[in-house]
């Protein structure tokens, strides 16, 4: 595999798990009062951005076939890689102003809780944090979130993080939330003590292994086989600054 190729397939994966969480917490309240709605309201439309594009590139992978309708990565010509790697530098354009505005808002005023933005602000800054590239910067946002009280914090996004970051330095997860692709389609990184994942996802509010894996390869081939062109919404393209390139519709 290419770099160019793997580096397609790692975005892919971490597009995946990313959109497998916030399809696992759609059920979280974005009515509920707080005292920063000015911030809350920032962070749903950088968040709504940033998940609006990853569904996006996905429709475009297929749409210009450098992926299958059931999410599997495909071996590309030279060309292709060259078009690849545009649109991942157009992405990540867009993860970077996000990743440096979390980074000052969280290094100025700390990390924004429940009380300050509601349940749905403390997904949406999570997810921003998520994606971001700075191991330093997650680590410390991760102490801060455990610092807090839980009734505070987006208790799902400790675990994302905390396998994200145990991953990236080469360990075993303990969540499985980390996937990967296998014989069988996606299946999670390795996991430390296999046996008990189940219980330290429950104790976090989450679904037992097999029910996420289910609902992630369920979402990937929804968002795949989707033949609709990409989104061209108007958040999407104020946030981002990304031009359609009309020669690559189909």
């Amino acid at each position: 595999m290419s770099k160019c190729t793997g580096l397609f397939a790692l975005f892919v994966l971490c597009f995946f798990v990313s959109y497998a969480q916030c399809q696992s917490t759609k059920q979280v309240s974005s009515t509920q009062l707080c005292t920063n709605q000015s911030l809350a309201d920032e962070l749903a439309k950088r968040y709504d951005t940033d998940q609006q594009l990853r569904t996006d590139f996905i429709k475009w992978a297929v749409n210009n076939d450098l992926m299958t309708a059931s999410g599997q990565m495909k071996q590309v010509s030279a060309e292709k890689q060259l078009l690849l790697m545009k649109k991942m530098t157009e992405q990540e354009t867009v993860d970077k102003e996000n990743q440096a505005w979390i980074k000052k808002q969280v290094e100025n005023e700390g990390w924004p809780t429940i009380t300050e933005v509601g349940p749905a602000g403390a997904k949406h800054a999570f997810m921003l944090v998520q994606h971001s590239s700075d191991r330093k910067f997650q680590k410390k946002c991760l102490a801060l979130m455990s610092a807090l009280d839980n009734d505070e914090i987006h208790t799902r996004g400790m675990a994302y993080l905390t396998d994200r970051l145990l991953v990236m330095e080469g360990k075993r997860q303990l969540y499985g939330t980390q996937l990967m692709h296998g014989g069988n389609g996606f299946e999670p990184a390795p996991i430390e003590n296999p046996d008990t994942v189940d219980e330290r996802r429950k104790s976090l509010g989450m679904e037992t292994l097999g029910e996420y894996i289910k609902k992630a390869k369920a979402e990937v081939k929804s968002i795949a086989s989707t033949n609709e062109q990409p989104s061209q919404s108007r958040t999407a393209n104020a946030s981002s600054g990304l031009k359609t390139d009309q020669s690559q519709k189909k």
